[in-house]
């Protein structure tokens, strides 16, 4: 892949688009390991909490980093304040990650639909109950919610709080799909270690608001957080990668 970075984008001192389309063209013409140095020294730059030398978590990254890649493309165009939504969803970060959420509610007493998407670049799902595959987590991640009893909701239609079906779907499904399950325990220091399967490819119709049956993806890459003591706060990331010749690679550091 290659990007074309105008002028427009640098009109800070650093750019990391840039920077991340030269490590990858330094990583395709080596065939040694090299430390990323000039984006480790700018890890603040790319978030503001992050640091150099620090633990830090890869997903928190990757959202830190596309972030950062989708402001530099909108910096050529005059800022995300100043370019509207509909273009800020034209732009080539958006087209690699960038998908859209439907939560639907339909009133149960008249039967008025209510339609909001959402951006996505990735989808967060969580681990509940004895969901032991990522199939059985995205069921969960969509499954129908009953607004009712103390969650009821105002229906427009009705001008009343009723008892709604809520659902959560894909609307449009990305070209890159980044799915992260998240095993931090909600006000614990601990780490979810149960074991969740995943598939060589990925049908994602059942999760789909509308499709045309093309939402199909093949899996190229796992990160895997090693823990240490069953904690959360800190361990030791290692990737899987496939080769584009079919074997799978695992890459923990400088070894490959």
């Amino acid at each position: 892949m290659q990007l074309n970075i105008s002028g427009a984008i640098r009109h800070e001192d650093w750019c990391f688009l840039c920077e991340l389309q030269s490590h990858i063209q330094r990583a395709f013409d080596s065939v040694h390991p090299f430390a990323p140095t000039n984006i480790l020294s700018h890890l603040p730059n790319i978030g503001g909490n992050l640091g150099f030398g620090r633990q830090e978590d890869a997903h928190e990254f990757m959202r830190f980093a596309i972030d950062k890649m989708q402001s530099a493309c909108l910096d050529e165009f005059g800022g995300e304040k100043v370019v509207d939504h509909s273009t800020q969803e034209t732009t080539v970060i958006q087209h690699i990650f960038g998908g859209r959420l439907q939560s639907q509610v339909q009133c149960t007493a008249c039967g008025m639909v209510s339609n909001r998407y959402e951006n996505m670049m990735d989808l967060t799902v969580e681990i509940h109950g004895d969901a032991e595959s990522l199939e059985k987590c995205l069921d969960q991640f969509t499954a129908i919610e009953w607004l009712d009893g103390d969650n009821k909701y105002k229906c427009d239609g009705c001008n009343d709080y009723v008892k709604a079906r809520k659902h959560l779907t894909v609307h449009q499904a990305p070209n890159i799909l980044t799915i992260t399950l998240k095993r931090f325990q909600s006000g614990r220091f601990g780490k979810l270690n149960k074991k969740v399967t995943f598939p060589t490819k990925l049908d994602l119709t059942p999760y789909m608001s509308t499709t045309d049956g093309t939402d199909q993806y093949d899996l190229y890459a796992v990160v895997v957080h090693l823990d240490m003591l069953n904690a959360s706060f800190f361990g030791h990331y290692i990737c899987y990668i496939k080769h584009y010749r079919g074997r799978w690679l695992k890459l923990d550091d400088c070894k490959v």
